[in-house]
């Protein structure tokens, strides 16, 4: 699979994109929440979705807080996202048509 590195305080840390269930912005922090645990670091949601897109191109922007691991949706509607750790993630209304598209292309793509 492939990983990324996060430069949490004065530490690297690598992450198998295949393991980031979501990724959330908030304040000055962006938080990548693993299937293991969420790793907190100082940058921007544009900088995390960047380093996702070259990594890996089944994250979408869904709201302008979150980033989601379509490989980690258990269920969607054009609100709301569950993902595999039970957290409920919103779809913002200008995102819903996109995400809809994108994630009938995963389904298809991956036979689920």
């Amino acid at each position: 699979g492939i990983n990324i590195t996060l430069h949490v305080e004065s530490r690297d840390i690598i992450v198998p994109v295949s393991t980031i269930l979501y990724v959330e912005s908030a304040n000055n922090e962006v938080r990548f929440v693993t299937e293991q645990q969420p790793i907190n670091v100082r940058m921007k949601l544009s900088e995390a979705q960047r380093i996702l897109s070259v990594a890996d191109c089944d994250f979408y922007k869904v709201h302008r807080c979150y980033i989601v691991n379509m490989k980690h949706i258990t269920k969607f509607s054009s609100t709301e996202i569950h993902t595999s750790n039970g957290q409920i993630i919103p779809v913002s209304r200008s995102a819903a048509l996109g995400f809809r598209t994108k994630m009938f292309e995963y389904l298809k793509q991956n036979g689920r």
